[in-house]
């Protein structure tokens, strides 16, 4: 065997392992979907007189980049005698590492929705509501790792904060979601190949009224990080080829 022989076969599986290498890297998951969106809207009515605002839908920029938001319906006050009044607002921050090939995924949110009624109104109803919503769907093509941490607060009756991870149209991988409290959560695993979905909810719900129904404040939040690391393929390729430069050298 020739030095030349030799080096050929070095350079061989080199040149196939900064192959397989860089795919690896840049395996991660494809986005397929970006359904990011604040809603929020605000009423109030005396009487047959009402006034509101919304409901108003905000969405993403360009998929993947950086969406850093916060909306709200200002203050609506009831007319003529401004017994009742509600507001709403939502926020969200939620950025990938690249687009629309990823391997990490943050994204935080929350929403507030208020309603008051004076208590001297004789006929008065205020109502609002706000959502924060991270929803995207993305492809895997080879076995991932993935790992996730997650917070959520939830105010209980008229609130919901949530973060969910499921292959589409399947049951939840990952689902933290609580009643009344802050809770806190973390998981990982492997993905196979196929198409999933990450969503992010803050919801909520404000309603007051002379009628003695209410839920006045209420707030909800979430937030997380979501993580793939693609299977180390590379290693394997290059193991595969050293025995083959050795025996060679043997001869």
């Amino acid at each position: 065997m020739t030095l030349r022989t030799l080096r050929g076969a070095a350079l061989y599986s080199c040149a196939v392992f900064a192959l397989f290498a860089g795919r690896s890297v840049l395996a991660g998951a494809t986005l397929t979907v970006d359904d990011r969106e604040i809603e929020i809207s605000a009423s109030v009515s005396e009487g047959f007189n009402s006034s509101g605002i919304g409901p108003l839908h905000f969405f993403p920029p360009v998929t993947g980049e950086l969406w850093n938001t916060t909306h709200s319906t200002g203050l609506v006050v009831s007319n003529p005698m401004g017994d009742a009044q509600s507001s709403a607002v939502a926020t969200q921050t939620s950025s990938f590492d690249a687009s629309p090939e990823f391997t990490t995924v943050t994204a935080s949110g929350d929403a507030n929705a208020s309603g008051g009624v004076d208590i001297s109104a004789s006929n008065a109803d205020a109502d609002s509501d706000a959502d924060s919503v991270f929803d995207i769907q993305f492809t895997i093509s080879s076995p991932q790792t993935w790992s996730i941490t997650a917070t959520i607060e939830d105010d209980g009756s008229g609130s919901t904060g949530r973060v969910r991870l499921r292959p589409v149209g399947e049951l939840d991988i990952f689902i933290l979601q609580g009643n009344n409290g802050t809770f806190n959560d973390s998981a990982g695993g492997l993905l196979q190949p196929g198409d999933y979905q990450l969503i992010g909810e803050a919801r909520v719900a404000g309603f007051a009224s002379t009628i003695g129904n209410s839920l006045y404040n209420k707030d909800a939040a979430f937030s997380f990080e979501f993580n793939i690391v693609p299977e180390p393929v590379s290693g394997t390729i290059l193991l595969l080829g050293a025995p083959l430069i050795l025996r060679r050298r043997r001869k």
